[in-house]
């Protein structure tokens, strides 16, 4: 009898060493890498470019689209790998393009919109990248033509289009781009206020917030920016559906 409980406690300890054991192999499984918060080198593009858009593709992979290299406004894409930090070729944009929107459509198409043409002025152009075919597909073009603008993804899919600027003189008008059609319509009585360069966001109930910038873009540089008495900076925002408060604090 005695021996019966002997083992017995035997037995019930090793179970209670394999559980434990299994227990820590799945704990150690479960535990994450923890970012190293140091920033690791990654290949080089495959052509120079500023003023490129970045969007993050649902297959993992980014594309990196237009910008200016030293020959002007680019079509040039290529598309970021993290496995392996490298850069994969991607077919050119049907038109050269900096300065211009990148926005992922709820169908994971990208659609590219605007931005400073070959021509060095703003476009009204606007192409969609189909990331499963990796290809690009015709739209319909901006009501204005227009660069440094946002464009911010709305719940119903469809994308706003805000300011932006052509020849140096910022824009307040916005259009609306319905994917279903591929085409972009002005959006009558809503104004948020000629500005370019600024900030632009959906908030979780679905409205849009839109904050700062300029109210002209006489130069690419940041440095003129902030010199410039021309300058005009934004303190006020507003949401794409509710009336607006304007508190707005012009340079001088």
């Amino acid at each position: 009898m005695s021996h019966t409980v002997r083992t017995t406690a035997k037995t019930a300890l090793a179970i209670v060493v394999v559980v434990l054991a299994a227990a820590g192999l799945l704990l150690h499984a479960d535990v994450p890498q923890v970012p190293s918060n140091a920033w690791a080198p990654a290949g080089n593009m495959t052509s120079v470019r500023a003023g490129a858009s970045g969007t993050l593709l649902p297959n993992g992979l980014v594309l990196v689209a237009g910008g200016i290299d030293a020959n002007g406004a680019s079509a040039s894409v290529e598309r970021f790998s993290p496995d392996g930090a490298h850069f994969l070729d991607a077919p050119s944009m049907q038109s050269p393009r900096a300065n211009h929107s990148a926005t992922l459509l709820a169908d994971g198409r990208v659609l590219v919109a605007g931005g400073t043409g070959a021509s060095g002025a703003a476009g009204a152009t606007a192409e969609i990248y189909d990331s499963a075919a990796n290809a690009w597909l015709p739209a319909g073009s901006l009501n204005v033509a227009r660069r440094g603008h946002t464009a911010t993804p709305l719940p119903d899919g469809q994308v706003l289009i805000a300011g932006g600027d052509d020849a140096g003189v910022a824009i307040d008008s916005l259009e609306l781009f319905d994917p279903a059609t591929a085409l972009f319509t002005i959006v009558d009585g809503a104004s948020s206020g000629a500005r370019t360069l600024h900030a632009a966001a959906a908030l979780l109930d679905g409205r849009v917030v839109i904050a700062g910038g300029f109210r002209r873009h006489e130069s690419s540089r940041v440095d003129e920016h902030l010199r410039s008495r021309d300058q005009h900076r934004f303190s006020w925002s507003r949401s794409f559906d509710a009336a607006f408060r304007s508190d707005r604090d012009d340079a001088a």
